[in-house]
């Protein structure tokens, strides 16, 4: 193979430029490797088999999971792709960046899963893996091999959306069509457990994000938007600024594709709130991907945490590290754990929702990645029972030393 043109250097430092990876001063030999360069039109994933100077982060078989379209095409004979037939950085690209997905304007607003996406898919940060495995590469072809293995220190971000703050005929409605089940609170029970969540979390020394609504009749969504009155919660504002906790912004569902819409709710929260809005997650995560970073960038957001799906845990976008698409001034951090995807969609018993995470923080530590769990704080009312569950999670956490909670 050719020495790797400048015009190939220059491309692939655009797209490593955009993550948060920590090269340890190997990216420009991570740049130069020879590898294909290619990009094909296959749909669909295969399995790569790793080499043995790599390191495995923690599989059991050190093979990762790879879109057919970024392999060099080699005769169906060939039973096993080599290394260097991947086009591993644009492949990245492509993950992160969600292009795999087929863009529908539902899925824009809600975003479930696709039913034709292999299940391994959303179990591992394969990006996370694919840049590790360049670097041990560049390691390994420039013989520092102690560099070969190493992480940087995991993170886990601890986030909150507000949705409700109290029974509405909406929210119960709502609950019926996702899981049949009617709610029996009172309409007038206040579903405001953001004080016992500031609690909780400073005993075990945690401090996390509220995501909050700034909706008006004039962008609200009826009986899918949040319903609240920000008048009506200055004291609850002002006690997450003055404890250390973070503010940012629950926008509607067309928010995220109408700037005016997006632009009137982040001044809204900023007058109430007192605080600059730096950070964002969208309600039902809807996501129109470039016409929603775009209006990020235009309003100045600098992360974002929508990046996930409403029915199914997981990395939608096998990616667990800060990212920035392309041309956009906006940094994507994932959420890998949300509460409605065991409560909302009928999948499973939330008191499942434990246990099954942690498969999710395991491989956040094994490649030292950073991504974020939602929780809602109407789920801490005593009605469902979650307070507990969350207080295991937590404590889990903190146990693991290795890692960082913000």
């Amino acid at each position: 193979m050719d020495d790797v043109s400048n015009e190939i250097k220059k491309r692939r430092n655009e797209i490593l430029s955009r993550y948060s990876f920590e090269w340890d001063g190997l990216i420009d030999e991570v740049i130069k490797l020879k590898f294909n360069d290619s990009v094909g039109d296959e749909e669909g994933f295969c399995w790569i088999d790793l080499p043995e100077f790599s390191n495995s982060y923690g599989l059991k078989d050190n093979k990762v999971l790879f879109p057919k379209k970024y392999v060099k095409q080699i005769e169906k004979t060939t039973k096993n792709v080599d290394y260097r037939d991947c086009n591993w950085i644009q492949a990245c690209d492509y993950l992160s960046s969600l292009s795999f997905e087929k863009d529908t304007f539902l899925n824009s607003l809600i975003s479930l899963s696709s039913k034709n996406k292999i299940p391994e898919l959303f179990e591992k940060a394969w990006v996370n893996r694919y840049l590790l495995f360049l670097r041990d590469w560049a390691a390994y072809k420039t013989n520092k091999n102690t560099l070969i293995g190493k992480i940087s220190t995991p993170r886990i971000i601890l986030t909150h959306d507000v949705d409700a703050l109290n029974v509405s005929r909406g929210l119960k409605l709502r609950q019926y069509v996702q899981n049949k089940n009617l709610l029996n609170l009172n309409n007038k029970e206040n579903l405001n457990m953001i004080n016992d969540i500031i609690r909780v979390e400073k005993n075990y020394g945690f401090k996390s994000i509220f995501f909050i609504s700034g909706n008006s009749i004039s962008t609200r969504t009826p009986l899918a938007d949040p319903n609240y009155n920000l008048d009506k919660i200055s004291d609850t504002l002002s006690k997450i600024v003055i404890e250390g906790f973070e503010i940012g912004l629950h926008p509607g569902i067309f928010s995220s594709k109408v700037n005016q819409f997006f632009k009137k709710e982040k001044n809204k929260l900023e007058k109430y709130s007192n605080v600059k809005i730096l950070k964002t997650r969208n309600h039902w995560l809807a996501n129109s991907k470039n016409s929603t970073w775009n209006i990020y960038s235009k309003n100045k957001i600098k992360t974002d945490f929508s990046i996930g799906y409403n029915d199914i845990p997981g990395f939608r976008n096998a990616t667990a590290l800060q990212y920035k698409p392309k041309k956009y001034n906006v940094n994507l951090i994932s959420m890998f754990a949300m509460d409605g995807q065991y409560l909302n969609f009928g999948n499973k018993d939330i008191g499942l929702f434990f246990d099954d995470i942690k498969k999710y923080i395991l491989e956040i530590i094994n490649v030292g990645g950073v991504s974020s769990i939602n929780t809602h704080q109407r789920l801490f009312h005593e009605y469902y029972g979650f307070m507990n569950i969350y207080k295991s999670v937590i404590e889990y956490l903190r146990n693991l030393k290795e890692l960082e909670i913000e």
